[in-house]
């Protein structure tokens, strides 16, 4: 999964994208069709500090939910859903080098976050793809963080607004390429070690096969042609059908005698 880091402050119900030293807002986040994400959310309390979003105000939420939509209709199916059961949320520690002291040691800083870590699994729905079309790219979408208590309340929601989803160029199927003129002896070896795939039909009461290289899903498949080969019985098959024909010719006479080979050389005495 492609791994999002922001940095949201949120000092209220609609949070704002920030730096992360929060001084300053960013462009929102874009997410890529049909590629799974990993979204993760350090929250500042307000914009003016670097302080973390006080995890403690979340201890009463049992299970989180996270939505990504268009329109602020609750009739309508999510553009993209999270896997909820798997959101978390936890205080996560950066150490960064800011400097060296007169004996050259590395100067650290360590600077606490809040972060929620949002896993987005599904990033290619039906209702996705109708929204984003063959456009390049689309923004205006929204995400809706909630939490819930045991009781299933609604405690705590968060939204973020201007998501951008960007299109794909390459989707299904493979580009039609180009009989080559000739292969070199890596590119013989591989179609080899690929095998061939085979696909099988009766016409006419016939059994018939054909054949194609597995190396490529483009591969042209052979013409179709009469299955041949030996049945259990030691007999041609053509097509499936007994030829009556043994696969092994009858038993050859019997060769003339050899020559009478050289006389040995005498044994040593015993």
């Amino acid at each position: 999964m492609q791994t999002i880091l922001t940095y949201v402050a949120a000092p209220g119900t609609v949070g704002s994208f920030r730096d992360a030293s929060n001084a300053k807002a960013v462009n929102p986040p874009t997410f890529v069709l049909g590629v799974s994400a990993v979204l993760k959310i350090r929250l500042f309390e307000d914009t003016d500090t670097i302080a973390p979003y006080p995890i403690g105000r979340f201890s009463g939420i049992a299970a989180w939910r996270f939505d990504i939509d268009a329109d602020y209709n609750g009739a309508t199916v999510a553009k993209i859903a999270a896997d909820h059961e798997n959101i978390t949320v936890a205080t996560v520690t950066e150490t960064t080098v800011v400097g060296t002291d007169d004996n050259d040691a590395p100067i650290t800083e360590s600077q606490n976050y809040t972060e929620f870590t949002i896993p987005l699994p599904e990033m290619d729905s039906e209702e996705l793809n109708a929204w984003l079309g063959t456009a390049a790219s689309k923004n205006g979408l929204t995400g809706e963080l909630l939490g819930m208590d045991n009781d299933g309340n609604d405690v705590f929601v968060l939204q973020l607004e201007g998501f951008t989803v960007r299109n794909r160029v390459i989707h299904t199927g493979e580009p039609t390429q180009a009989d080559p003129t000739w292969l070199n002896a890596e590119q013989v070896r591989a179609i080899i070690a690929a095998g061939y795939d085979l696909e099988e039909r009766l016409q006419d009461g016939l059994l018939q096969i054909r054949m194609r290289s597995a190396s490529s899903r483009s591969a042209t498949w052979s013409d179709w042609m009469p299955f041949v080969g030996i049945g259990a019985n030691g007999h041609w098959y053509v097509g499936g059908t007994d030829t009556q024909i043994d696969a092994t010719g009858p038993q050859g006479p019997t060769g003339a005698t050899g020559a009478t080979g050289a006389t040995g050389a005498t044994g040593a005495a015993g």
